[in-house]
This record gives structure tokens, C-alpha cells and sequence, in this order.
């Protein structure tokens, strides 16, 4: 491929993309509002003052939105095409600027967060997909890490600006990129060939194509050629994907199929019960409760930045670490930085101890939490899912994890403030420690390690708890031919990031030649 060719590839897949990367940014604003909101709210400088169960209500009604947005998305994201998909999330979080703004009363903003958590729901696990069905090999992984920076990036424009404007201005900061990702979208933005060929469209396939991968001229032989090969590899990969496609029952019968599915849900479903969420919905309240010596908006800022930081950091470590000792590591020092703040607290606020010469304590503790979820807990699951489960498999197991981060996420931040206002916050704090505890000892327990691993290494440690059923007599559940379609099903797509299972994704080439 010549230099001005990549580059033209480049631009074209750049620009496919580039609704999705705004709606990034955008999605980040919108889980970063509700810290430096909710102070304005409080301390009467909003359009009303709720209580605590109200606000309440506000911050958690995001994450209950946004499993109902994965379950929607889900439903229709094969019916109506992935671009007409992702346009709900536009449309979402411009409604929900518009009714934050224009709020008088509590039911307006529980209105408008579940609004954006729809949103959020609907584009979180979708994004991702409609990059990995444009994106080349090799712009793939970079396109997903810019989708996977662009969040925290767009949670740390809301926790700079949301402290130094008022809650009306707070409110339109993320419509105006609302708005130019849903115009990217409609108009820049194209189908995917996957969709197209799904949906027997087939010289739109070759159309698509030329115009992502910057080849316009197909009368050009090597143009034109490398293209209409492209276009029949897509063809091929989904009629074999229809011909063969088994039952959801039956994918997860292989042998270390449910043990796969398990490992995934537990390390990616413990997003909320560890803490995370809530850490982030609540970053200035917590800072200003624990009364720490830099101001708590500037604290809360800081604590995004290490976290933007630390998604850089997470993709060095991970293939020098590996993806078992790094995630375990992370959890383990989640378990120090919340027994840390749920000891300041108890000490505090039960006790009655003089704290005065650690209240740095709460801003370190945070600190540690933030970048030990970056390389941990927000990176390691994702990669996993790609490296335990087939294609067809991410698709059944990967929304049931996000819904039950939504489901956790709510009721654990219902209760945040009402439970540390009442019986004191050393109690969600301690139960964070325990159960970032648990998630260390489940990871170094159960969770094989798979870098450097090939996929057929990987099905092996998983099936190594099957042979324990053969010893016993036990009958397989499974058929070897199932097993056979599910592989080739499996070779449709990997989702990423860059450097993760680098040897897996050689292997599939390699067979696909």
C-alpha cells in the first residue's frame, strides 16, 4: 500500500468514525455532570434546592437509564443498522441538556438524567462495535483507545468547567457536541459493510468500502481489486455466520463456554460494586464531607486527570503484567484505598479522633482508587471478553454485564448519600474494601491468564474444569460440531484493545488465508 493510499485509508476511516469519537466526549460530560451539579443544587445556586433523597434520585436514575438503553439497543441494533442505532444517543443527551436547562423541579432532572443514561446505555457498547466493523486491523486499536480516552477526557472538561460556570451554562456545555455528532452521523457518517452485506446490499458493500478505506477510483485495477476483496471476505464472513449460526443455549455449551461467560460477568459486572460509579458520581461531595485541605473541585479534576492518565497506562502494562496479575493488583489496592477513607470516616466521624494532621488521607486514598480502576477494573474485563468469548457470545453476556453494572450502580448510589448521612460513610466505603477484596481473590482463583496465549491455548485452561466432570463420568454437554460453527462465527470481528491478544488475532489471520 503506497504513502498516500494509508494515508487516504486513514482519513476515510477517521471520518466513518467521527461521529462516534464526538459522541465519546460527550458521553464523558455526561457521566462527569452530576458531581459539580449536584454542589450547585445544594447549595442553592440551581433552579431549586432538592433533598437528599431527591438528589438522590437524580444521580441514579443515569445508571438505571442506562441498562434500559443496552436492552433497546440490543433489540434493534441488527433491525434498523448500526448508524441509525447510534443516532438515539445524540438525540438522548440533546434532550437531556434541554430539559436540565429549562428544569424547575426535581422530576425534570430525573426525567433528563434517565434520558442521557438511555443514551449512554445505548452508545457504550455499541461504539464499539461499529468502529471494529469499519476500522482496518490496523487502525482498529487506535480508533478504539481514542473512543476509550475520549470518556474520561469528557469527564474532566465537566469537572474544569462545571465548578466556574453557573448550572444554566453547565447544562448547554454538551449540546453543541450533541448536535455535531448526531450531523456527523447523518451525513458524513456511513453504514457498515457488515450491515450492508446482512442485509444483502452488496454492491452498497463495495461502495462503502471505497469510500472508508479512501479507494474512490474502482476502475483502478489494485483499487478496485483490494476493495471487491475486502467486500467478499465481509460477504463471506456473514453468510457463513447465517449459515452456521447456532442458538444462544448453544453457545454456551462448549466445553469452558460458562466458565468464560461467568469470569466476564464477575469482573465486568463488579464495575459498580467496587465503587467505581460511585466515586465518580460523587467525587466532590466526598471531597467536600472529608473536608481535605485543596478545594474539592480542584481535587475532583485532579482525580480524572490521573484516571485519562492511566487508560495510557493500562495498555503498556497489560501485555508486560498480564491481564490476571494486573487486574488482581488492582483490585487489592482498591481494597487498601477504601479501607483507607472507611477508616478516616470511622476514626472521624465515630470515634471522634483528631483527623487535622491526615486530611490528605481522603484526596490519597482517591487517588490510588482512580488509578488502580484504570489499570484494573475499567481496562482488563474488556479485554478478557475478548479472549474468553466467541463473537456470538460477547453478544449475549455483554449486555447482561452492563446491566448489571446499571442495576448495582443505582441502588448502590441511591443509598451513597442517605446511608453516609444517617449511619455515617465509613459503611460504603468498608463494604467497597470487602468486595474489591472478593474480586481479588475470585481473580487469582478462577481467572486463567491469557497473554500470549493462542485461542486454541485460551479454550484449553477453560476447559481444564470440564475434565474434572470426565473423570467422574459425567456425560459432555456439548456437541464437538457446535464447537466447529461457533470458532468460525468467532472469526467474524475481535474487539480490542491495542497489543491485547495479539497472538489470537495472528492465529485467525493466519487461518483465514
Amino acid at each position: 500500500m503506497s504513502g498516500s493510499t494509508s494515508w487516504r485509508s486513514a482519513f476515510g476511516q477517521v471520518r466513518a468514525c467521527s461521529g462516534v469519537l464526538m459522541l465519546g466526549l460527550v458521553q464523558g460530560m455526561a457521566i462527569g455532570w452530576s458531581s459539580p451539579a449536584l454542589t450547585k443544587l445544594r447549595d442553592g445556586s440551581g433552579p431549586f434546592q432538592p433533598t437528599l433523597d431527591e438528589a438522590s434520585w437524580i444521580v441514579s436514575l443515569f445508571d438505571l437509564g442506562c441498562g434500559l438503553g443496552v436492552l433497546v439497543g440490543a433489540a434493534v441494533f441488527t433491525r434498523v443498522g448500526r448508524r441509525r442505532t447510534l443516532l438515539v444517543g445524540p438525540v438522548s443527551f440533546s434532550c437531556w441538556c434541554l430539559l436540565t436547562y429549562f428544569a424547575t423541579a426535581p422530576g425534570y432532572l430525573i426525567a433528563a438524567r434517565a434520558l442521557a443514561g438511555a443514551g449512554q446505555g445505548m452508545c457504550m457498547s455499541f461504539s464499539y462495535i461499529y468502529v471494529g466493523e469499519v476500522a482496518t486491523p490496523a487502525m482498529r486499536g487506535a480508533l478504539i483507545l481514542t473512543v476509550t480516552l475520549l470518556l474520561p477526557v469528557g469527564q474532566l472538561l465537566a469537572y474544569i468547567v462545571g465548578p466556574v460556570v453557573s448550572f444554566w451554562t453547565q447544562a448547554l456545555v454538551p449540546l453543541p457536541g450533541a448536535l455535531l455528532s448526531g450531523l456527523l452521523m447523518l451525513f458524513v457518517m456511513d453504514e457498515t459493510p457488515f450491515y450492508l452485506a446482512m442485509q444483502g446490499q452488496h454492491d452498497q458493500v463495495v461502495a462503502t468500502l471505497a469510500r472508508i478505506r479512501g479507494r474512490g477510483h474502482l476502475a483502478d485495477e489494485d483499487a478496485g481489486g483490494a476493495v471487491r476483496a475486502e467486500a467478499a471476505a465481509v460477504r463471506e464472513a456473514v453468510e457463513r455466520q447465517q449459515r452456521d449460526a447456532a442458538t444462544w443455549r448453544d453457545t454456551l455449551r462448549p466445553p469452558g463456554a460458562k466458565r468464560a461467560a461467568i469470569i466476564v460477568l464477575v469482573e465486568s459486572g463488579a464495575l459498580a460494586a467496587v465503587g467505581v460509579t460511585t466515586v465518580l458520581a460523587f467525587t466532590q461531595q466526598i471531597f467536600e464531607h472529608a473536608g481535605t485541605p485543596v478545594r474539592a473541585d480542584v481535587s475532583a479534576a485532579v482525580l480524572i486527570a490521573i484516571k485519562v492518565a492511566m487508560v495510557l497506562v493500562s495498555m503498556t502494562l497489560i501485555e508486560r503484567l498480564g491481564r490476571r496479575l494486573q487486574l488482581g493488583l488492582g483490585a487489592v489496592a482498591n481494597s487498601v484505598a477504601m479501607l483507607g477513607l472507611a477508616s478516616f470516616f470511622l476514626a472521624r466521624d465515630v470515634l471522634g479522633a483528631d483527623v487535622s494532621g491526615v486530611r490528605w488521607l481522603p484526596l490519597v486514598c482517591l487517588a490510588l482508587f482512580i488509578s488502580a480502576t484504570g489499570v484494573g477494573v475499567n481496562a482488563v474485563p474488556q479485554v478478557l471478553m475478548s479472549e474468553l468469548l466467541s463473537q456470538r457470545a460477547k453478544g449475549l453476556v455483554a449486555p447482561v454485564a452492563v446491566v448489571i453494572v446499571s442495576v448495582t450502580s443505582f441502588g448502590l448510589n441511591k443509598a451513597f448519600l442517605l446511608v453516609g448521612n444517617r449511619y455515617g460513610f465509613h459503611l460504603p466505603f468498608g463494604l467497597y474494601a470487602v468486595t474489591n477484596l472478593l474480586v481479588a481473590v475470585f481473580t487469582f482463583l478462577v481467572v486463567p491468564e491469557t497473554k500470549g496465549k493462542t485461542l486454541a491455548e485460551v479454550q484449553e485452561l477453560l476447559r481444564d474444569a470440564d475434565k474434572a466432570d470426565k473423570v467422574k463420568g459425567r456425560k459432555p454437554s456439548w456437541d464437538p460440531r457446535i464447537g466447529e460453527k461457533l470458532a468460525k462465527n468467532s472469526l467474524e470481528l475481535t474487539y480490542t484493545f491495542p497489543g491485547a491478544n495479539k497472538s489470537v488475532i495472528a492465529d485467525l489471520e493466519c487461518d483465514n488465508d
